[in-house]
């Protein structure tokens, strides 16, 4: 076939008659067989006839128009105006017929021949024949049903086909974005895709907007614990701290009045999980620093500042988990009762307490010892400032001083840290599968708590963080309004379709 786009070839005369005749008004006519259109059409035409758009409806009204062209050229019938519904009945069996004679020409050379398809082909399933159009469809079990003609006996598309994605595409837009099993059934009451199930369930997932309308966040498998937590350490000499709040107090003899507004300050032991809590007045640096002046007083000195990323709450899962568990109590205890500044106070050392009696695990295994450890066995027996003292737990207790039996005694301890409590750290309870990294050029979508997910921003991402370990878990993403260092559980990777 003669490429229709390539428009019709050299008149078959010399230029002096083809003027002459122009001339006295005669247009010689153009040969039919320069535009034409059949079922044993190239292939090249269907391909680049399927790349001029990715939407169903403009392609199929693209083809409607070169078969009234070619109509009009063949019965000298001036046609014009808009499509009919017959027009676009007749292009779209001519394509679905196009489709098949290049997919399934076996099949429809065996039901030609009045042969029955083989044993070994994709359709056997579906008992096909060929209608009046030459179109190939399923022979089903519904031939008595009061179902149309195209519903009862569905034209089969092939799997992997442009055409059939465009097909599915336009119905899953047509009904408003419908589901995959809703979509399946609205496709088969026309045609019938081979491995439909998959087909639809790959649109739906590859739709941008049924994406953003129910994003699904990015993750990877869950690192491996820090130093500082597997390392024996002096208690709160590697901490982590959170606020949270706010809390509504009242003055002493205050009966009515405004309330006053108290934030707990909560700091965690990396190694140990023993809880400090500390009493701010508000979100300020100034209370902030005279906090840590307290807990530097009590508890340890120095400090070396390490910030995890804005708006990533798993990556400080530590000092998360310590809040969730002082709220738990402060939920339970003072309810919606409006307390003084002193019993507050009170109340938040008796939860501290509770916190660092937690257990951690066994101290022994025999079942009458009904103790445990906890983050207390860290806190009571030394001093903050102690040195470090000879290992004495291979040693016997017989030939020990009594300064060394207690400086046995708290290393008998860090040595059950080892043996019960790191193991118990071992498994990832989730994020257990590593997962694909996202890469640089990778369109994303930011996760905004504030904002539906139809409004969350669009952005590329920049710049990727691996860290130790080759996995990615931190990108930087550029939005159009500016550039955003984010973890990868913030930001959901848009679907691209391979």
């Amino acid at each position: 076939m003669v490429e229709w786009s390539s428009g019709p070839g050299p008149p078959l005369m010399n230029e002096s008659e083809y003027s002459c005749q122009l001339k006295n008004g005669i247009i010689p006519e153009m040969p039919i067989s320069s535009v034409c259109a059949s079922t044993n059409s190239d292939l090249s035409f269907l391909s680049d006839l399927l790349c001029t758009s990715n939407s169903y409806v403009k392609i199929l009204r693209i083809f409607s128009y070169v078969l009234r062209f070619v109509n009009v050229k063949k019965s000298n019938v001036i046609v014009s105006g808009p499509l009919y519904a017959s027009e676009l009945n007749q292009a779209e069996n001519r394509l679905v017929r196009m489709v098949q004679g290049e997919v399934f020409s076996s099949e429809i050379r065996d039901l030609q021949c009045q042969k029955g398809v083989l044993p070994n082909s994709k359709l056997k399933n579906l008992n096909p024949f060929l209608d009046s159009y030459g179109i190939l469809r399923v022979g089903g079990r519904l031939g008595n049903s009061d179902l149309p003609y195209v519903s009862k006996y569905p034209a089969i598309l092939p799997n992997k086909h442009k055409l059939t994605n465009q097909i599915i595409v336009y119905f899953h837009l047509k009904n408003l974005h419908i589901g995959a099993s809703s979509l399946l059934h609205c496709v088969r009451e026309r045609f019938w895709p081979l491995n439909g199930r998959s087909l639809c369930r790959k649109i739906v997932h590859e739709c941008i907007a049924c994406f953003k309308a129910k994003p699904v966040v990015t993750s990877q498998l869950m690192g491996n614990l820090a130093r500082d937590r597997v390392v024996p350490d002096y208690p709160f000499n590697c901490s982590g701290v959170d606020f949270c709040g706010p809390f509504m107090i009242r003055y002493r003899n205050q009966r009515k009045g405004v309330l006053h507004k108290m934030y707990i300050c909560i700091f965690v032991c990396f190694v140990s999980k023993a809880v400090h809590i500390e009493i701010v007045s508000d979100l300020t640096s100034e209370a902030f620093i005279a906090t840590l002046k307290r807990f530097f007083g009590r508890r340890a000195e120095g400090i070396e500042w390490k910030f995890i990323l804005p708006r990533a709450p798993s990556f400080g899962g530590l000092w998360e988990a310590a809040v969730k568990s002082a709220k738990y109590h402060l939920k339970r205890i003072v309810g919606r009762s409006n307390l003084t500044y002193e019993e507050f106070l009170t109340v938040s050392i008796q939860i501290e307490r509770i916190l660092n009696s937690r257990p951690l695990c066994p101290l022994s295994s025999s079942a009458d010892d009904l103790n445990a450890l906890t983050p207390a066995h860290f806190l009571i027996g030394r001093s903050m400032n102690s040195i470090i003292e000879n290992n004495f737990t291979d040693l016997n207790e017989s030939v020990l001083k009594r300064w060394q039996r207690v400086t046995r005694l708290v290393q008998l301890i860090w040595k059950k840290w080892h043996r019960g409590y790191l193991s118990e750290l071992q498994q990832r309870n989730k994020w257990q599968f590593q997962k694909k990294n996202v890469k640089v050029g990778d369109l994303v979508v930011l996760i905004e708590d504030n904002m539906p997910t139809f409004k969350w921003p669009l952005g590329r991402v920049t710049k990727i963080y691996s860290g130790n370990a080759t996995l990615i878990r931190v990108v930087k993403v550029k939005t159009q309004n500016g550039e955003y260092k984010r973890a990868i559980s913030r930001v959901c990777l848009l679907p691209m379709p391979v």
